[in-house]
């Protein structure tokens, strides 16, 4: 496989990485495990977790670490999230025992390393601020990504270059903007030869997030819808995800046709300052709201 082709597999291990499939029944079974005592360091780039990996290695202790190099809320903590994870962390820590640490995982804030306390630190109680900083950082729950900018990332890193592209600085904007057709095309490719459904619909997913990269949202909705119409017929457990993805990206292609992001004005205030302020057009934003409402 070219290094090229990776950049698909790679949207495809993102696309299955934000999406959560798991049936109410599995989340059930979730809560009767063990409790596990999680703490996680976040760096911003890879060579900063290959760093703190390192002095993990060396022998540093975790806590002091994450109190001096994470960029987590956690890290006030010694890095102390708990035991309430996100699936996907919880796989990542799946079969670790105490004073062991992972290696670097991609998360949606950074890049991160966790280890399994050996009890729970003595911390004082999450109040409301703090479980709704770590909600922020998806750490606690991973907070629906329509944006597109992770998969766009891959397949930058992905995309063919020069030896000396990083030395001409024209060459990263020319390769973004070549990475990213390339990709949609490859991506097209692929739903033309007919996958399963649940590859077809992480295919869509995937569509749909690159679209919505370069702000072109109703060719993004259509994706999300074709997503949709696949799990309401043959991967229910991903209904509710693609719900509130179709009302998050309802409410950004409203705001991008109101002109929130160039002429506001008061807008985008909320609560808004003037009482009965709404959008001239407020037809997406009454379909976001029923997505919205389906969701919950």
């Amino acid at each position: 496989m070219s290094k090229w082709n990776l950049a698909v597999a790679a949207l495809w291990v993102m696309v299955i990485n934000s999406v959560s499939f798991l049936p109410p029944a599995r989340s059930q079974q979730a809560e009767s495990q063990p409790e596990v005592y999680v703490g996680m360091i976040v760096t911003r780039s890879a060579e900063d977790a290959q760093a703190v990996l390192n002095q993990l290695k060396a022998g540093m202790d975790f806590g002091v670490l994450a109190k001096e190099k994470s960029i987590d809320p956690s890290s006030n903590d010694g890095g102390y999230v708990g035991g309430q994870l996100t699936p996907a962390l919880r796989d990542a820590v799946k079969g670790l025992h105490s004073g062991q640490f992972t290696g670097i995982v991609r998360v949606p804030s950074g890049f991160a390393i966790l280890t399994v306390f050996p009890a729970a630190p003595k911390t004082q109680d999450l109040n409301a601020k703090q479980i709704q900083s770590l909600a922020s950082a998806a750490v606690v729950r991973q907070s629906i990504n329509v944006a597109g900018m992770s998969e766009e990332d891959s397949v930058f890193d992905q995309y063919p270059k020069s030896d000396n592209w990083k030395q001409d600085l024209q060459q990263p904007c020319a390769i973004r903007k070549a990475s990213h057709p390339a990709a949609v095309e490859l991506m097209e490719q692929v739903l033309a030869g007919k996958p399963a459904p649940l590859e077809s619909m992480r295919g869509h997913v995937a569509l749909a997030e690159l679209h919505a990269f370069v702000g072109d949202m109703d060719k993004s909705i259509k994706e999300w819808q074709s997503a949709y119409q696949i799990a309401q017929s043959d991967v229910p457990g991903a209904i509710p995800y693609m719900q509130e993805a179709l009302g998050v990206s309802y409410l950004h292609l409203s705001e991008m046709e109101n002109g929130v992001y160039r002429q506001s004005g008061s807008i985008d205030i909320f609560p808004p300052l003037h009482p009965g302020a709404h959008f001239d057009k407020p037809e997406n934003s009454k379909i976001a709201i029923r997505y919205f409402l389906s969701f919950l």
